[in-house]
């Protein structure tokens, strides 16, 4: 298997205007991608929130996941924010994975990013 390789991704769609993606390619296979809501939680820009992370199984446990969270944590900071808000499913995978990237579990979750059975950390 080759090295692989992480790059910013262009995105297309106006919606997206405040999102910043990055994905990891294994050759030609997109093996795992992350995006950052730059827009700030509840319109205050000092706390952004990773939108969406995702690795493929096979790719899971080697450090792909942790290099996408700590290039969307840089690009936050490198914006201004001081900290980056997670929802996550609660699985004790993806639980230990955020934890052991630094993340703290918020007691009281910000309410416009609440969603029921997940699990909300902060991290930067």
């Amino acid at each position: 298997m080759s090295s692989i390789v992480y790059r910013e991704l262009e995105l297309h769609e106006a919606p997206l205007l405040a999102t910043i993606a990055f994905g990891a390619w294994d050759e030609q296979r997109l093996v795992g991608v992350g995006s950052l809501d730059a827009s700030g939680v509840g319109g205050d820009g000092a706390v952004m929130k990773l939108d969406m992370l995702y690795v493929d199984a096979g790719y899971r446990g080697r450090g792909v996941g942790r290099r996408l969270t700590d290039m969307l944590a840089s690009d936050a900071r490198a914006r201004g924010a001081t900290g980056l808000y997670i929802s996550a499913t609660p699985t004790r995978r993806t639980v230990d994975a955020y934890l052991s990237m630094g993340a703290t579990v918020l007691v009281s979750p910000i309410q416009k990013c609440w969603r029921a059975n997940r699990t909300t950390f902060i991290s930067c």
